[in-house]
């Protein structure tokens, strides 16, 4: 027991270690900071800072019981404005900083002293959740500078920000038919530029998709081998698109999430070689696990993780 008990001392600090903290906010506005309230995670509450003032607070027993990283949240109330940030970053119940400043400007929270500058992009997160096709995003004001598309559901739209911040439009054709929506979202808050959008039920609907069964699974497939993705077949009836990249060299497969589920077993052709994918021991069930890594080597195909 003497030589087990220093080995559980560690694991329980690590995993339930409480830490001290010193946060700090500078006014550095045109206007009264009404309130600020952070989360440690327990809620706790800053008195009002006036402007070209700054308040410190030091924060004692920050318990993080967590053996993953992550980080806590503040949220500063100023003229009708909210702002929000993040502090206390953490990784195996070990704060990385002990003392942290913050900023807050006319249009934002910053780490630096130096004001904040007006975002170059915005991008608007768009999921597509029903059976109709999405056939192109219309371009007011030629506010879109790049359209990426994620899956054949999921679209990555970027605008130019001071022309997206004009007509606050977001629109798109599926099926043939417009759909608008305003882009509900304060363009003076310059530590935010992006918004979530969805489409279901014949509508778009702000806000990301909420958790449920997903409609896609996805395969990446990393070639480790001399010949391009593009070279590489993938044989299942759930397949509804295959992407092909070559720096990295791999290719995605997009699967039909029902259908793949009950037939989880696929062909995977390479070089007149066959491989047999089966994921029969995958948890289905799990909502938050949707996607699987594998690797192509002289030695075959194999998981990233087992």
């Amino acid at each position: 027991m003497k030589t087990l008990f220093p080995f559980f001392l560690i694991l329980f600090c690590s995993c339930y270690g409480q830490n001290t903290a010193s946060l700090t906010f500078v006014n550095k506005s045109q206007f009264v900071v009404d309130s600020i309230v952070i989360f440690k995670p327990d809620r706790v509450a800053f008195d009002k800072l006036p402007i070209g003032h700054e308040y410190s607070k030091s924060l004692d027993n920050i318990l993080i019981n967590s053996t993953r990283e992550g980080a806590f949240s503040f949220t500063v109330y100023a003229k009708e404005k909210t702002y929000t940030g993040t502090w206390g970053f953490h990784d195996f119940g070990i704060l990385v900083s002990k003392a942290e400043i913050f900023y807050i400007f006319d249009n934002g929270i910053n780490t630096t002293e130096k004001a904040l500058g007006q975002p170059k992009d915005f991008t608007v997160y768009f999921y597509n959740a029903s059976n109709k096709s999405v056939d192109s995003f219309l371009n007011y004001n030629n506010a879109i500078k790049k359209i990426n598309e994620l899956s054949p559901r999921s679209f990555e739209i970027i605008y130019d920000y001071a022309k997206i911040e004009k007509t606050k439009d977001f629109s798109v054709i599926i099926s043939g038919e417009s759909k608008i929506c305003k882009i509900d979202h304060d363009f003076d808050n310059w530590n935010s530029s992006q918004a979530f959008f969805h489409y279901e039920n014949d509508s778009i609907k702000r806000g990301s998709l909420s958790w449920r069964e997903p409609l896609e699974f996805i395969f990446d497939l990393e070639i480790k081998l001399p010949y391009p993705s593009d070279s590489i077949r993938v044989e299942s009836n759930a397949i509804i698109k295959t992407y092909y990249f070559k720096q990295p060299n791999y290719l995605q497969v997009v699967f039909d999430f029902q259908k793949l589920k009950y037939n989880p077993i696929f062909k995977v052709v390479a070089l007149n070689k066959e491989y047999i994918i089966d994921l029969s021991s995958h948890d289905f069930s799990n909502i938050y696990l949707h996607q699987k890594n594998y690797y192509l080597d002289d030695k075959g195909i194999r998981s990233l993780r087992k």
